[in-house]
């Protein structure tokens, strides 16, 4: 079966992402195991730190100039880059995410992948402060097990995966 239409794990339980009637219609014909309807989908926040780096910067004279060594710019310098950063995430998007975001990548074959349909990197204002969060498009509640796991993946992937390469 499809990823997007679900399949059966190592302990033998069924992971579907979402609702599929095709699906639905397999498993009660074959083994009586009915799936609900589509069930509200629920978002969950997970908010971090949001770190900038540049190699240039805008001299006394207005002019570019290009740092032999990076500089951190400060949550109060990166406020007014807001709408620039969200466009360059918007742009830093492939075709494969479309759908579940970047669980496009997660490979595991467990209640995670099943709970967490999508998600996906953004920057917000959090008070006066500019954050980096990940919007979290849930099936299910995840218990706190499931929950550590997502938050270990995407810290993962803001660290060392998707946000070491974003420029």
């Amino acid at each position: 079966m499809a990823q997007e239409n679900g399949g059966f794990s190592t302990k033998g339980y069924i992971i579907y992402h979402g609702y599929n009637q095709k699906l639905a219609n397999l498993l009660f014909e074959n083994l009586d195991i009915v799936i609900p309807e589509n069930k509200q989908l629920k978002t969950m926040k997970l908010y971090m730190p949001l770190t900038v780096t540049t190699y240039e910067i805008q001299n006394d004279y207005g002019y570019r100039e290009t740092l032999n060594e990076p500089l951190e710019l400060g949550n109060y310098e990166i406020v007014d880059y807001i709408d620039e950063i969200l466009d360059a995430i918007e742009r830093d998007k492939l075709s494969g995410e479309v759908h579940r975001g970047l669980m496009h990548y997660y490979d595991g074959k467990d209640s995670v992948n099943g709970k967490v349909e999508k998600y996906e990197f953004s920057v917000e204002m959090v008070g006066d402060e500019l954050m980096g969060v990940t919007a979290l498009t849930l099936n299910d509640d995840l218990n706190s097990h499931e929950l550590q796991k997502i938050k270990d993946y995407v810290t993962g992937q803001a660290s060392d995966g998707w946000g070491e390469g974003f420029e």
